[in-house]
Protein backbone atom coordinates (compact mmCIF):
# COMPACT_ATOMS: atom_id res chain seq x y z
CA UNK A 1 0.00 0.00 0.00
CA UNK A 2 1.25 2.91 -1.09
CA UNK A 3 1.56 6.24 1.06
CA UNK A 4 -1.89 7.97 -0.41
CA UNK A 5 -3.60 5.31 -0.50
CA UNK A 6 -3.03 4.94 3.11
CA UNK A 7 -4.26 8.23 3.38
CA UNK A 8 -7.46 7.98 1.80
CA UNK A 9 -8.48 3.89 2.90
CA UNK A 10 -7.02 2.99 6.53
CA UNK A 11 -7.47 3.85 9.42
CA UNK A 12 -5.75 6.87 10.74
CA UNK A 13 -5.23 5.52 14.40
CA UNK A 14 -3.24 2.63 12.89
CA UNK A 15 -0.36 4.42 11.38
CA UNK A 16 -0.07 7.41 13.19
CA UNK A 17 0.20 8.51 16.97
CA UNK A 18 -3.14 8.75 18.91
CA UNK A 19 -2.60 12.01 20.21
CA UNK A 20 -1.88 13.44 16.32
CA UNK A 21 -4.54 11.45 14.80
CA UNK A 22 -7.19 12.72 16.98
CA UNK A 23 -5.87 16.08 16.23
CA UNK A 24 -5.63 15.92 12.43
CA UNK A 25 -9.06 14.07 12.32
CA UNK A 26 -11.03 16.45 13.98
CA UNK A 27 -9.44 19.20 11.68
CA UNK A 28 -10.50 17.11 8.57
CA UNK A 29 -13.84 16.43 10.14
CA UNK A 30 -14.22 20.58 10.65
CA UNK A 31 -12.73 20.86 6.84
CA UNK A 32 -15.62 18.25 5.37
CA UNK A 33 -18.35 20.61 7.33
CA UNK A 34 -16.77 24.20 6.02
CA UNK A 35 -16.71 23.19 2.19
CA UNK A 36 -20.27 21.76 2.48
CA UNK A 37 -21.45 24.86 4.28
CA UNK A 38 -19.68 27.23 1.72
CA UNK A 39 -21.76 25.59 -0.84
CA UNK A 40 -25.23 26.06 0.92
CA UNK A 41 -23.64 29.82 2.19
CA UNK A 42 -23.55 31.08 -1.55
CA UNK A 43 -27.22 29.72 -2.22
CA UNK A 44 -28.36 31.20 0.98
CA UNK A 45 -29.38 28.43 2.81
CA UNK A 46 -29.94 28.77 6.97
CA UNK A 47 -27.27 25.82 7.37
CA UNK A 48 -23.74 27.38 6.53
CA UNK A 49 -20.10 27.44 7.15
CA UNK A 50 -20.42 27.30 10.39
CA UNK A 51 -22.82 25.45 11.33
CA UNK A 52 -22.03 22.35 9.22
CA UNK A 53 -18.42 22.52 10.28
CA UNK A 54 -19.73 22.35 13.98
CA UNK A 55 -21.88 19.47 13.39
CA UNK A 56 -18.84 17.71 11.67
CA UNK A 57 -16.73 18.17 14.28
CA UNK A 58 -18.86 17.84 17.20
CA UNK A 59 -19.73 14.41 15.77
CA UNK A 60 -16.48 13.45 15.15
CA UNK A 61 -15.22 14.17 18.85
CA UNK A 62 -18.25 11.91 20.50
CA UNK A 63 -17.10 9.56 17.87
CA UNK A 64 -13.74 9.78 19.18
CA UNK A 65 -14.75 9.42 22.98
CA UNK A 66 -17.26 6.87 22.61
CA UNK A 67 -13.83 4.62 20.93
CA UNK A 68 -11.55 6.06 23.80
CA UNK A 69 -14.57 5.28 26.57
CA UNK A 70 -14.96 1.61 25.17
CA UNK A 71 -18.32 2.29 23.95
CA UNK A 72 -18.88 -0.91 21.77
CA UNK A 73 -22.59 -1.11 21.89
CA UNK A 74 -23.02 2.27 20.09
CA UNK A 75 -25.32 4.37 22.65
CA UNK A 76 -23.24 7.66 22.14
CA UNK A 77 -23.48 6.60 18.49
CA UNK A 78 -27.27 6.49 18.39
CA UNK A 79 -27.10 10.01 20.81
CA UNK A 80 -25.37 11.62 17.96
CA UNK A 81 -28.06 10.37 15.36
CA UNK A 82 -31.12 11.63 17.73
CA UNK A 83 -29.26 15.03 18.66
CA UNK A 84 -28.11 15.99 15.27
CA UNK A 85 -32.59 15.24 14.50
CA UNK A 86 -33.34 17.53 16.66
CA UNK A 87 -30.83 20.12 15.10
CA UNK A 88 -32.49 19.12 11.54
CA UNK A 89 -35.72 19.52 12.72
CA UNK A 90 -35.01 23.35 13.64
CA UNK A 91 -34.56 24.58 9.76
CA UNK A 92 -37.72 22.82 8.75
CA UNK A 93 -40.42 25.28 8.22
CA UNK A 94 -44.15 24.34 7.69
CA UNK A 95 -45.26 27.90 5.84
CA UNK A 96 -48.59 28.76 4.42
CA UNK A 97 -47.56 27.55 0.84
CA UNK A 98 -45.66 24.24 2.02
CA UNK A 99 -42.47 22.87 3.85
CA UNK A 100 -39.18 24.24 3.23
CA UNK A 101 -35.78 23.49 4.52
CA UNK A 102 -36.12 19.29 4.12
CA UNK A 103 -32.35 19.81 1.82
CA UNK A 104 -30.98 21.44 4.86
CA UNK A 105 -32.02 19.46 7.46
CA UNK A 106 -30.77 16.33 5.23
CA UNK A 107 -27.39 17.56 4.89
CA UNK A 108 -26.98 18.79 8.64
CA UNK A 109 -27.64 14.69 9.03
CA UNK A 110 -25.77 13.72 6.03
CA UNK A 111 -22.74 16.14 7.70
CA UNK A 112 -22.99 14.00 11.44
CA UNK A 113 -22.60 10.99 9.64
CA UNK A 114 -19.41 12.23 7.78
CA UNK A 115 -18.14 13.84 11.09
CA UNK A 116 -18.70 9.95 12.28
CA UNK A 117 -17.11 8.19 9.81
CA UNK A 118 -13.73 10.64 10.18
CA UNK A 119 -13.97 10.21 14.11
CA UNK A 120 -13.71 6.40 13.51
CA UNK A 121 -10.62 6.91 11.45
CA UNK A 122 -11.24 7.24 7.88
CA UNK A 123 -10.45 10.80 7.13
CA UNK A 124 -10.14 9.64 3.69
CA UNK A 125 -13.90 8.17 2.99
CA UNK A 126 -15.34 11.32 5.38
CA UNK A 127 -13.44 13.67 2.53
CA UNK A 128 -15.11 11.20 -0.28
CA UNK A 129 -18.75 11.69 1.03
CA UNK A 130 -17.88 15.57 1.10
CA UNK A 131 -17.42 15.32 -2.24
CA UNK A 132 -19.88 12.98 -3.12
CA UNK A 133 -22.52 15.81 -1.09
CA UNK A 134 -21.26 18.40 -2.79
CA UNK A 135 -22.16 16.81 -6.29
CA UNK A 136 -25.55 15.53 -5.16
CA UNK A 137 -26.65 19.31 -3.85
CA UNK A 138 -24.91 20.83 -7.47
CA UNK A 139 -26.41 18.25 -9.55
CA UNK A 140 -30.30 18.81 -8.45
CA UNK A 141 -30.44 21.70 -10.48
CA UNK A 142 -29.20 19.96 -13.66
CA UNK A 143 -31.74 16.81 -12.85
CA UNK A 144 -34.92 19.39 -11.95
CA UNK A 145 -33.99 20.73 -15.39
CA UNK A 146 -33.76 17.93 -17.52
CA UNK A 147 -36.86 15.75 -15.70
CA UNK A 148 -38.83 19.01 -15.05
CA UNK A 149 -38.42 21.24 -18.08
CA UNK A 150 -35.81 23.70 -18.45
CA UNK A 151 -36.72 27.13 -16.57
CA UNK A 152 -38.41 29.15 -18.61
CA UNK A 153 -38.32 33.21 -17.48
CA UNK A 154 -41.56 35.05 -16.67
CA UNK A 155 -41.76 38.74 -15.66
CA UNK A 156 -44.68 39.71 -13.50
CA UNK A 157 -45.38 43.53 -12.96
CA UNK A 158 -47.77 44.30 -10.40
CA UNK A 159 -49.09 47.82 -9.69
CA UNK A 160 -50.74 48.14 -5.69
CA UNK A 161 -51.66 50.08 -3.05
CA UNK A 162 -48.85 50.97 -0.87
CA UNK A 163 -50.82 50.99 2.77
CA UNK A 164 -48.12 52.55 4.35
CA UNK A 165 -45.42 50.56 3.06
CA UNK A 166 -47.15 47.14 4.76
CA UNK A 167 -47.99 46.05 1.03
CA UNK A 168 -44.22 45.67 -0.34
CA UNK A 169 -42.98 44.29 3.26
CA UNK A 170 -46.19 41.45 3.01
CA UNK A 171 -45.00 40.90 -0.87
CA UNK A 172 -41.26 40.51 -0.07
CA UNK A 173 -42.25 38.15 2.59
CA UNK A 174 -44.39 35.65 0.45
CA UNK A 175 -41.43 35.47 -1.96
CA UNK A 176 -39.15 34.98 1.00
CA UNK A 177 -41.92 32.25 2.45
CA UNK A 178 -41.92 29.94 -0.65
CA UNK A 179 -37.94 29.50 -0.91
CA UNK A 180 -37.17 29.10 -4.32
CA UNK A 181 -34.54 29.85 -6.43
CA UNK A 182 -35.34 32.26 -9.72
CA UNK A 183 -38.37 34.33 -7.81
CA UNK A 184 -37.16 36.91 -6.98
CA UNK A 185 -38.10 40.95 -6.86
CA UNK A 186 -36.00 42.65 -9.26
CA UNK A 187 -36.79 46.60 -8.84
CA UNK A 188 -39.60 48.80 -7.29
CA UNK A 189 -41.04 52.19 -7.67
CA UNK A 190 -42.98 53.91 -4.68
CA UNK A 191 -45.01 56.83 -6.02
CA UNK A 192 -47.54 59.00 -3.87
CA UNK A 193 -49.79 55.97 -2.61
CA UNK A 194 -48.77 53.63 -4.96
CA UNK A 195 -45.89 51.52 -5.86
CA UNK A 196 -44.92 49.20 -8.61
CA UNK A 197 -42.37 45.90 -8.41
CA UNK A 198 -41.26 43.44 -10.96
CA UNK A 199 -41.05 39.90 -10.22
CA UNK A 200 -38.82 37.58 -11.76
CA UNK A 201 -40.30 34.01 -11.63
CA UNK A 202 -39.84 30.64 -13.76
CA UNK A 203 -43.23 29.49 -15.90
CA UNK A 204 -42.08 26.15 -15.32
CA UNK A 205 -42.68 25.21 -11.88
CA UNK A 206 -46.38 24.47 -10.63
CA UNK A 207 -44.97 26.10 -6.90
CA UNK A 208 -43.85 29.51 -8.56
CA UNK A 209 -47.38 29.80 -10.47
CA UNK A 210 -48.88 29.05 -6.81
CA UNK A 211 -47.03 32.09 -5.96
CA UNK A 212 -48.42 33.88 -8.51
CA UNK A 213 -52.22 33.68 -7.43
CA UNK A 214 -51.37 34.08 -4.08
CA UNK A 215 -49.93 37.57 -4.86
CA UNK A 216 -53.81 38.11 -7.26
CA UNK A 217 -55.13 37.21 -4.48
CA UNK A 218 -53.66 40.29 -2.02
CA UNK A 219 -56.38 42.84 -2.24
CA UNK A 220 -53.82 45.83 -2.01
CA UNK A 221 -52.77 44.79 -5.85
CA UNK A 222 -54.59 46.69 -8.41
CA UNK A 223 -53.08 45.68 -11.98
CA UNK A 224 -51.09 42.95 -13.04
CA UNK A 225 -49.63 42.09 -15.90
CA UNK A 226 -47.09 39.12 -17.45
CA UNK A 227 -44.76 38.73 -19.74
CA UNK A 228 -43.10 35.41 -20.87
CA UNK A 229 -39.66 36.78 -20.55
CA UNK A 230 -37.21 39.59 -19.26
CA UNK A 231 -37.70 42.06 -21.99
Amino acid sequence: MNEFTKYLTSDWHDWMPPLWANFWLVLVAAGCGAVVGIERERKEKPTGTRTLALVSLGACVFTLLSNYLGNRDGHIAANIISGIGFLGAGVIIHGRYGIIGLTSAATIWAMAAIGMTVGAGFAGAGMGLSVMVLLLLGLVGTLERRYVGPCQLGILHVTFDLAGGKTLIRLEALIDEFDSPGISIRSNTVSGEHGTATIRYCTSHRHHRVLLSRIAEMPEMQIITRNPKDP
